[in-house]
């Protein structure tokens, strides 16, 4: 339900379900899916434009993900905090994390997920090369 609400712009509703599942999720100590709403909690934040938030909540599914050797988990976060530090206009410091995730997604053969990250970094690449030239 999280996930419809998020996707009708419902951000409000979309914590609300997220935090129930989050408290289902951890009462039942299924970690995989701890990781994966604390993620999507993140993105709400991000959605909103509350970047501290989305960060704070990215940096606990990343260390979630990490206690349970989820490494596909650790490079979409991982992006997603990439992308968080762009849209702050850090492009370096994004382009540090877009390149972690990058190698984890090769490492693991994820095609899509390396694919779509190459194109998040060429597309920093590009506005931080123009950004220095003005």
């Amino acid at each position: 339900m999280g996930n419809i609400q998020q996707t009708l712009g419902a951000y409000g509703k979309a914590l609300e379900y997220y935090n129930c599942a989050l408290d289902a999720c951890n009462k039942l100590g299924d970690k995989s899916f701890v990781a994966k709403i604390i993620g999507n909690i993140g993105v709400v934040y991000f959605n909103l434009g509350i970047y501290d938030k989305a960060l704070e909540y990215y940096d606990q599914a990343h260390e979630t993900y990490q206690e349970i050797d989820g490494k596909l988990g650790i490079a979409f976060i991982t992006g997603n905090i990439g992308i968080v530090y762009s849209t702050l206009g850090a492009y370096d410091k994004a382009l540090e994390y877009l390149n972690r995730a990058l190698d984890i997604h090769r490492e693991y053969g994820n095609k899509s997920g390396a694919a779509a990250i190459t194109m998040s970094i060429g597309m920093y690449t590009i506005i931080s090369a123009t950004l220095t030239r003005h």
